[in-house]
């Protein structure tokens, strides 16, 4: 039987893929070189064999795209349509004028039976289905909003790893990878290497899904890849498995908690921090993603993609981001961006965009003197 994903946090990283998977073939469809660096040329043409190029019209920005060519053979596994099921289902308490949405009408009409989760399941996984009803199943359950967060996020993330890297740092923690696929898709060379930690659930998905994912799309990163399963929480356990699989505490690293600590209570938090922070050498970086606290009374706080859901049930503020990584030493360069320094940094300059709910998602990085 084929890997799955059957937690439902780790679930949440397969509907990270279907956003990254519409926004790799909106770039794809826009036809425009200027959308995407020299390095990702390869990517992109590769990718162009594959991906469904008429997506819904969600990103108004042409240049708020990536390309992340191994997302789609996520939502293509067989497990995905169970997934989408679990989500769809909870449509209405987030969209309650979904019927309404012709997206939402034109798969009812073609035999999307909505009363039961097995039911949409069903729907998705029969055969007379086609790519393009399925990407409309997963792009109903998110917006503007959210895709532009994922495209920014993105960009940010590569372009700290590719900084560190530039300036000799030669090894890349991950932690809580998910499917995290800068380990394929980073022109990183053979001194590179990138440890990814996470469950050993979702590390075997991962490594079957990209097994066939890779033969149809070459990886043009030549780094290490070395997967550590284990769980966070089990701190000795984790750093002891880094360490063995020839991680260097005294050379300097780049650690990557990217939708990592929204989901650890902050006595976690400080614990995860503070085991990195002595196995950090000088010039080491850290970049980690964390959720503001919640305010309904800003405008838009409600936005109309299944995250919002998701923050309000399971997401864990953490008020002062900047304090998490001075408390552990990393204290050079410090900078927390939000989701609007994002999107001026990415964005069409004078673009007018759907205002995040500041300051619900913010980013801080920092290295280590």
């Amino acid at each position: 039987m084929a890997p799955t994903i059957s937690k439902s946090v780790a679930r949440t990283s397969v509907l990270i893929a279907a956003i990254r998977t519409y926004l790799s073939n909106k770039l794809v469809s826009f036809n425009n070189d200027a959308l995407y660096k020299p390095y990702e040329q390869p990517l992109v043409k590769q990718y162009a064999k594959y991906c469904y190029t008429n997506p819904v019209d969600l990103c108004s920005d042409v240049r708020l795209t990536i390309i992340d060519p191994y997302a789609l053979f996520f939502i293509r596994h067989e497990s995905s349509p169970d997934i989408l099921a679990e989500f769809f289902h909870t449509l209405p308490k987030f969209k309650p004028t979904v019927d309404q949405d012709p997206l939402y009408q034109s798969l009812i009409s073609s035999g999307l039976d909505v009363s039961s989760v097995d039911s949409i399941a069903h729907f998705f996984k029969s055969s007379t289905t086609s790519e393009a009803q399925i990407m409309q199943g997963w792009t109903l359950l998110f917006d503007e909003m959210i895709s532009n967060h994922v495209s920014c996020r993105t960009r940010l993330i590569d372009e700290f790893v590719l900084e560190g890297v530039s300036n000799g740092i030669k090894q890349v923690v991950i932690l809580g990878s998910g499917l995290d696929t800068r380990a394929q898709r980073l022109p990183l060379d053979h001194s590179v290497t990138v440890f990814e930690v996470d469950v050993a659930e979702v590390v075997e998905y991962k490594r079957h899904v990209m097994e066939s994912a890779m033969l149809a799309i070459e990886p043009i990163s030549k780094a290490k890849n070395v997967d550590i399963k284990e769980d966070l929480r089990y701190l000795d356990t984790w750093t002891s498995k880094l360490k063995e699989s020839g991680f260097q505490t005294d050379k300097p690293s780049i650690w990557i908690l990217e939708g990592l600590l929204m989901y650890l209570q902050p006595e976690h938090t400080a614990n995860l921090l503070n085991t990195i922070s002595p196995m950090s050498s000088s010039g080491s970086a850290m970049i980690i993603q964390t959720t503001g606290v919640f305010d309904r009374t800003v405008p838009n706080y409600f936005g109309k993609n299944i995250f919002q859901q998701l923050a309000e049930e399971v997401f864990i503020p953490a008020p002062r981001p900047d304090e998490l990584l001075t408390n552990i030493g990393f204290t050079n360069g410090l900078t927390t961006l939000y989701e609007k320094d994002l999107i001026k940094m990415y964005g069409t300059p004078g673009a007018v965009y759907q205002d995040p709910c500041t300051p619900f998602q913010r980013f801080t990085k920092s290295y280590k003197p």
